[in-house]
């Protein structure tokens, strides 16, 4: 039997020499796993639990890509540079606020481990990058678990309380749940984002993941979050729409063709019927059933809660045309945001931070386009797919939320374009090919022997 080794950035000898080191970023890449979720406990400074795996990865990172003098990847570079002078320039020219200076560091420090997360992802078998994924997704499923406790108000009163205020998120018969996160907002978006990490895992069977999926989805909806809930749906759409499209083009298109006239009549029945009043109608349908008050029921109110956040912080922003300040409408918002990240980049950031947070969506929304050739059968693309579509709810659920400074958020980014770059083949491990009698071939994950 021959042996064909074929060589990814990495020598056989360095590959050796990282094999021990590599275990221990591994198990602190399984522990940040496992410690995302709790979040109701808040450290000095916004720390949270998971920042302790998340500092140690930094220095693991950067003594590890010094010893083997790595080259770094380093991916939306550019909309994070346009973001710091944008934050840099509305510090100084907005409120000036110690909320800001904070903000930008925080800002910086999410930044950096996404930077080195990325670049340890890489040099991952594909075996161990699938494993960290499974890890994730029982951890997810987990969560969802004290998520739907919470929406019954059974277990630990956490599950379903404020830990700020104590009180509770009613809608009747339900809770809006508020699981291990400090509210039901973080809960479903980090939820959501499980929903397509467990997608793009290895290993489990269909039936595995049409359960566990529903379950997630029962999750995401105990959140009340109307924002993850639709999001999800409306990706997941997206993701089976262009799964189908390399299937059967012109059944796909003419899918996506009737539920894009669908919607459009929908959106053009509100407008013509008076918006306010629409609103109303559904909120009043959704009262009238216990379930659909965890969102429909809430549709009104939220959309008028949000509407008033806008005008009151309006004043103050339009007297500072560069921006108020990274996270200063909080000084004076009773909802300590504006819940929206595109009119938070705006108004806190100005005109360059909306340029790049746009920049940073668009360029992550376009990765799966430079690979779009090896589309095929290749579960890797399959992979990268399902995560774009993961932070396509990101994108989606920041019109309702300010999550774009969530962990879980960067997080997904970090495994995105380390899938990416594995699809690229950069630092990624040997693949040995081996030549049989009968000419068949197979790619083995694995070292190397003579």
């Amino acid at each position: 039997m021959k042996q064909i080794i074929a060589y990814s950035g990495i020598s056989y000898e360095e590959k050796q020499e990282s094999e021990n080191t590599r275990g221990i970023g591994f198990l602190l890449i399984i522990l940040a796993i496992c410690t995302l979720p709790l979040e109701r406990v808040i450290l000095p400074a916004s720390l949270k639990i998971v920042d302790l795996p998340l500092a140690l990865l930094i220095v693991y990172g950067g003594i590890r890509f010094i010893l083997r003098n790595q080259q770094i990847q380093m991916p939306l570079v550019g909309p994070f540079w346009l973001a710091l002078v944008a934050s840099l320039i509305a510090t100084m020219t907005g409120l000036s606020s110690f909320v800001s200076i904070v903000a930008m560091i925080q800002e910086v420090y999410l930044f950096i481990w996404f930077i080195v997360l990325t670049n340890i992802l890489i040099s991952y078998s594909q075996s161990n990058f699938d494993i960290l994924l499974k890890i994730w997704s029982i951890i997810a499923i987990l969560e969802a678990t004290t998520a739907i406790m919470g929406m019954m108000k059974i277990g630990p009163a956490i599950f379903y309380t404020s830990p700020i205020k104590g009180n509770t998120l009613d809608t009747g018969e339900f809770y809006r749940a508020f699981g291990t996160f400090a509210n039901p907002n973080a809960t479903g978006a980090y939820l959501s984002i499980s929903f397509f990490i467990l997608f793009a895992s290895n290993g489990w069977k269909r039936l595995t993941r049409i359960i566990f999926g529903s379950y997630l989805i029962v999750g995401i909806y105990s959140t009340g979050s109307m924002g993850a809930v639709f999001s999800t749906f409306a990706s997941f759409a997206v993701l089976i729409m262009l799964r189908s499209i390399n299937k059967n083009r012109q059944t796909a298109l003419l899918t996506a063709g009737i539920v894009v006239m669908g919607i459009a009549v929908f959106i053009m029945l509100i407008l013509v019927n008076n918006p306010l009043r629409s609103l109303m109608s559904i909120t009043e349908t959704g009262n009238k059933n216990e379930i659909l008050s965890l969102t429909l029921g809430r549709l009104s109110h939220s959309v008028s809660g949000r509407e008033n956040i806008i005008e009151g912080v309006w004043d103050v922003s339009s007297q500072y045309p560069l921006g108020i300040g990274p996270n200063a409408a909080s000084l004076f918002s009773s909802n300590k945001g504006l819940h929206d990240d595109y009119i938070a980049y705006l108004f806190e950031r100005g005109p360059l931070g909306l340029i790049a947070w746009l920049w940073l969506v668009i360029a992550t929304l376009i990765t799966p386009m430079h690979k779009k050739n090896q589309f095929r059968d290749n579960f890797r693309y399959w992979q990268l797919l399902a995560l774009w579509s993961g932070f396509l709810a990101v994108v989606l659920n920041a019109f309702s939320h300010e999550i774009s400074h969530f962990r879980q958020v960067w997080m997904l980014l970090a495994v995105l374009y380390s899938a990416y770059y594995r699809l690229s083949n950069v630092h990624s491990p040997i693949l040995v090919i081996s030549e049989t009698k009968n000419k068949k071939y197979s790619l083995i994950d694995s070292k190397v022997h003579e």
